[in-house]
């Protein structure tokens, strides 16, 4: 799950960084651990939100379902638990290269 709405505050309270860039007239991505290696990368989708569904489909938190395992990761609400769960940063740069949004995927 990708969250714009409450970005880290931190980069310190991450796992890594994943930036989503334009390169021409495509989009592409990259992850980055806290030391600066980079992790993944992926490139040539046509759209940002491509990119950004590619993004979530390989980082996103996955709890498992077997002997109530999930349940014990939410809260009351039945979100995931903030504090059991470190996210990756996520920072969107628009054509121009500034940034255009600042976000955490769970």
């Amino acid at each position: 799950m990708i969250d714009f709405e409450n970005p880290p505050t931190m980069a310190a309270d991450c796992r890594g960084t994943i930036e989503v860039y334009p390169a021409g007239l495509d989009w592409r991505w990259r992850c980055k651990s806290k030391n600066g290696q980079i992790l993944g990368s992926g490139e040539g989708y046509s759209r940002k939100a491509g990119a950004l569904n590619a993004i979530e489909a390989q980082y996103e938190l996955r709890l498992a379902t077997t002997d109530g395992l999930t349940d014990a990761l939410l809260d009351s609400s039945g979100d995931i638990a903030a504090y059991l769960v470190v996210p990756w940063r996520i920072v969107v740069r628009d054509r121009a290269g500034q940034v255009a949004k600042i976000g955490a995927l769970y």
